[in-house]
């Protein structure tokens, strides 16, 4: 028996976490592979297996880290069902970092694939928090790809979200004559506040190219 698990068993002994807790917190530690962390780490995401470095802090040291890890995995719902399932998607040999941070961001294994049938294929951990944390559903992307862009990054996703770009706004754009514009300068008439039936006024004004000659 390992100094972990002598301590969880010590928890659980002296009250500090129910029967249900400990049992959660021995599957964890005996999941694997599933690593403490570690300074830097490479993993090769699903779908097109690129190669993806994710820094991190360094692990706590010693078994009261491990343990504060451990029980901080508990927490968030860390589970040894939700770890085997990231691992069946591509996601294997994350950190119980890597596992936290995604779960305390709510990514879970069906927001994954939902965003995989969208051709968001592979993304890093950081991609799939950072869509997450700005409220980028699956139904924003379709939307977005129904409107005419359906081969955008993840930051220009975001980058859109962020600036209350939506499809209703592009379609909008479109129907004032403002056409094949990138996602960066859609960004850039959102925050001038640029108005669509104002861009049509402008447009309805200019001279027909007969009224100039």
């Amino acid at each position: 028996m390992n100094d972990e698990r002598k301590r969880i068993l010590q928890m659980l002994a002296e009250g500090k976490i129910t029967p249900e807790q400990a049992g959660e917190l021995l599957e964890v530690l005996e999941s694997e592979p599933v690593p403490m962390g570690s300074s830097a780490r490479t993993y090769t995401a699903p779908a097109q297996r690129r190669q993806v470095r994710v820094a991190r802090p360094a692990p706590r040291a010693g078994n009261q880290g491990t343990l504060a890890l451990l029980a901080e995995a508990h927490a968030h719902g860390v589970t040894p069902d939700y770890i085997r399932e990231m691992a069946d998607i591509g996601y294997e040999g994350l950190t119980l970092q890597d596992l936290i941070m995604l779960r305390a961001h709510g990514v879970n294994p069906d927001f994954v694939r939902e965003m995989a049938d969208l051709g968001l294929e592979g993304m890093s951990t950081q991609e799939l928090v950072e869509l997450r944390s700005h409220g980028v559903s699956p139904q924003f992307v379709r939307d977005i790809r129904d409107a005419g862009f359906d081969h955008l990054t993840t930051s220009e996703i975001v980058g859109l979200r962020m600036h209350g770009v939506s499809a209703k706004f592009v379609r909008e754009m479109y129907d004032s004559g403002l056409v094949d514009l990138s996602a960066e300068q859609l960004n850039e008439l959102r925050v001038g506040g640029s108005v669509p039936e104002f861009e049509r006024q402008v447009r309805d004004l200019e001279p027909e190219p007969d009224e100039e000659r």
